[in-house]
């Protein structure tokens, strides 16, 4: 279907409603037509971006999907858009029957109300935003700590109806004072600002968030507004640092042959280390979604028919308790499944999702997610420096698409290797695109003449070569926090979300991909399921502890709980895990729940 040159921002999602019967699996959404087709098949080679792929319900029932536009990137992202198109999977034939298409303004989403909260994303930064309808006036009756300042973001969704956003105090004894007054209209930008209310420390006044345009009705967006002050609270921040395909089995902490992990052996020996923990799930989505919830995938919804499945809305996640609890959050992921596919941006006051169609990397290195993910991390501390904090840290350096960035590659695996690898790589894909292997997709190896258990082990080098450089720049995350003076206050827990199974996918990318039946499964084999799980707080847990009883990532929201004080927020779940990680403190352990 042709478009009129549509502007990406003005629209958020398409829907399409349908009646399907017979095999029909999945239905993808691309835009605007490719210059040069990529050889994946018809429908992906035909579009540029990929809109998002959905289930699709085959019982010839009329049914209605929506469908976020901006699941992926290519230049129709920045561009405008000229075609949609819509494409069908299924293994055999079946029925179609499109009854309309239908596209929905960016704008709708703020019609149902006059004010309200949304998570907004500009720019694939998200951000817990109040939004109002221009004029329009928020006020709260505060009181301003010592040191305070008022922190956010100001945000539009219209380049062509600015808006003037101002914040105005007015003290019960005093003059009205305005602390901001500026006309914003970048749509694709959020404009941090921060606003000086020392000299009102003590009073209690009102604080307006006022909006004007020329426009009446425009949406106005106020990222994360939040006042802030002299930290009062003895409670730690937070790092939840996972490693998205980190195999235990792989990392020198947990005794691995090669030196991958000289961080984490460093972390281990100021920590607790888990020698057996496990992730509930063999890939992204449903594990990431159960150690969020403390949820069996089962309870959330597991993995129906397709690739994208939004965590209810009854579960809780770990960062909506720790912003209930006054955690500023924030999440900095470079797999989308650990984000805004799971629904996992709610409860988070800034998330940034950096990614572009897992090869590469917002335009940069795909291997280097970890970092531009802290530097990511870093550029809100500076902008929004309050205390305490928790933060969410999902890297991709060891998922897939291999080799790592210089120095680390070659640490393992020798150029001419390398090089013979990805050849090997092209000439199975050639052999499976042609059909070769008579429906044996191991067929294609044994007449290439390619050994396949020399193939992985290069991918296993190569693997080895990405874990040393995401536990490189851990360490530099480390140093950084120690040099400012925060990590004696810092509650560090390092996981991850499978082990290396899916995370090499490259080598048999076609038994990976296809199979859905497998990969909504949990499959506990240790190659695909045992990670890393260490926890890290100075002065409070006992550093140098290997701890042997089996545990599971599921433990560690409600184990947290415990370990910050929250345990009214968990009924007190975990406490024996609790109790032995504090022994060696002199702590006073209580059998009492919360």
């Amino acid at each position: 279907m042709d478009l009129a040159d549509w502007r990406p921002g003005e629209w958020s999602q398409v829907r399409v409603r349908a009646r399907t019967s017979g095999s029909i699996r999945s239905m993808l959404l691309g835009l605007n037509p490719r210059e040069q087709p990529a050889p994946i098949n018809a429908t992906q080679a035909t579009f540029q971006l990929n809109g998002g792929i959905t289930p699709i319900v085959s019982d010839g029932s009329v049914q209605t999907y929506l469908i976020r536009p901006n699941w992926g990137r290519g230049s129709a992202q920045a561009g405008p858009w000229r075609r949609v198109g819509l494409g069908f999977f299924a293994p055999e034939p079946g029925s179609i029957d499109i009854l309309s298409v239908s596209v929905i303004p960016t704008a709708a989403r703020y019609n149902a109300a006059r004010v309200g909260m949304q998570s907004t994303s500009i720019d694939r930064v998200y951000r817990r935003s109040l939004f109002t309808h221009a004029p329009g006036r928020i006020a709260y009756r505060v009181q301003v700590p010592e040191a305070a300042r008022l922190e956010t973001a100001l945000g539009v969704i219209r380049a062509d109806t600015p808006v003037e956003f101002r914040v105005v105090a007015e003290p019960a004894d005093g003059d009205t004072v305005t602390l901001l007054s500026e006309t914003y209209e970048d749509e694709d930008l959020w404009a941090e600002r921060s606003v000086d209310l020392s000299e009102f420390a003590g009073q209690t006044l009102t604080l307006s968030l006022e909006t004007d345009s020329d426009a009446p009705g425009t949406v106005a967006l106020w990222g994360t507004p939040t006042l802030s002050g002299a930290r009062v609270t003895d409670r730690p921040n937070v790092i939840l640092y996972i490693f998205d395909g980190g195999g235990a089995d792989y990392m020198s902490a947990y005794g691995y042959h090669r030196r991958t992990t000289p961080t984490l052996e460093r972390l281990a020996a100021e920590g607790a280390l888990f020698e057996h923990a496990y992730s509930n799930s063999r890939w992204t989505l449903p594990s990431t979604a159960s150690f969020m919830t403390s949820l069996q995938s089962s309870v959330t919804g597991g993995l129906p028919g397709g690739r994208t499945n939004q965590i209810p809305d009854s579960a809780l996640t770990m960062a909506e308790r720790m912003h209930r609890a006054g955690y500023q959050t924030a999440v900095f992921t470079g797999n989308p499944y650990a984000g805004t596919l799971s629904g996992l941006q709610r409860g988070v006051d800034v998330f940034r999702e950096d990614w572009a169609d897992f090869s590469y990397f917002g335009g940069n290195n795909h291997k280097e997610s970890s970092r531009y993910l802290h530097e990511g991390f870093w550029d809100w501390r500076e902008a929004s420096p309050h205390e305490p904090f928790w933060v969410h840290f999902q890297t991709t350096d060891t998922h897939r698409d291999f080799p790592a960035p210089t120095p680390f590659a070659g640490l393992f695996v020798d150029q001419a290797q390398r090089e013979r690898y990805l050849q090997d790589l092209d000439r199975i894909e050639a052999a499976w695109e042609a059909e070769l292997d008579g429906g044996d997709p191991f067929a294609a190896y044994d007449s290439l003449g390619i050994s396949r258990t020399d193939l992985e082990a290069v991918a296993i080098g190569l693997y080895g070569e990405a874990m040393a450089h995401n536990d490189y720049r851990l360490g530099q995350l480390v140093d950084r926090l120690k040099a400012r003076g925060e990590w004696e206050n810092t509650l560090l827990i390092i996981g991850g979300d499978h082990s290396i199974a899916a995370a090499i996918g490259n080598v048999a990318p076609r038994l990976m991909d296809p199979m859905p039946p497998l990969w909504s499964q949990s499959l506990l084999q240790p190659h695909e399921s045992r990670v890393p799980l260490i926890l890290v707080w100075p002065g409070h847990i006992q550093g140098g502890q290997r701890l042997d009883q089996p545990v599971s990532m599921i433990d560690v929201l409600p184990t947290l709980l415990d370990l910050v004080g929250l345990r009214q927020l968990n009924g007190g779940l975990h406490w024996t895990k609790v109790e032995k990680l504090l022994k060696g403190y002199g702590a006073e352990v209580h059998e009492g729940r919360g």
